[in-house]
């Protein structure tokens, strides 16, 4: 699958997001520690934009209701979110942060 260049090292602060546009999809790409990890940006209960909410350990809580996702699996882990967000292959080469999306 090919990889598409979204951002540079350095473009992410440590425990913060910022929003992708990879074709048609909006994708939240954020830093925890070491690792990246990209998932779909809207939030399933009301399409708030996920990259603008605070993480915790590897999870993200969507910043208008508090719902949350896990950053590794997409998967909704509470209300009021009621289905899980695609998850996104990250891969760094060299500077480059890269996702794989099909």
């Amino acid at each position: 699958m090919p990889r598409i260049a979204v951002a540079k090292i350095g473009d992410i602060a440590e425990g913060s997001g910022i929003q992708v546009d990879v074709d048609d999809k909006n994708i939240a790409v954020f830093l925890v520690g070491e690792n990246y990890y990209a998932i779909e940006n809207n939030c399933t209960h009301l399409d708030v934009p996920l990259h603008e909410g605070e993480t915790e350990g590897t999870h993200v809580v969507c910043p208008l209701h508090g719902a949350k996702f896990d950053l590794e699996t997409g998967e909704a882990l509470c209300p009021p979110a009621g289905a899980s967000v695609d998850t996104y292959s990250v891969h760094v080469e060299g500077d480059e942060i890269q996702l794989e999306v099909s």
